[in-house]
């Protein structure tokens, strides 16, 4: 099957992280990347999902880490 890529990075550019391999769900609607909650610092961040193949589409998801 298909499969996606995820970068995950501060929205000033920081923290970059990357996870390869991740697989939709059976219905093809979700991916999920899972990271330890001790990984945020509380800031904005952009994950960018980059889909299959050489010439995979890629969509930007912003949001943004409280601590309480």
């Amino acid at each position: 099957g298909a499969t996606y890529r995820a970068i995950l990075q501060t929205t000033t550019g920081e923290q970059r992280r990357e996870r390869g391999g991740l697989r939709a769900n059976k219905k093809g609607e979700t991916v999920t990347l899972r990271l330890p909650a001790d990984y945020f610092k509380a800031t904005s961040y952009k994950l960018t999902l980059v889909g299959p193949g050489a010439a995979g589409f890629a969509r930007d998801y912003y949001f943004t880490v409280i601590r309480r």
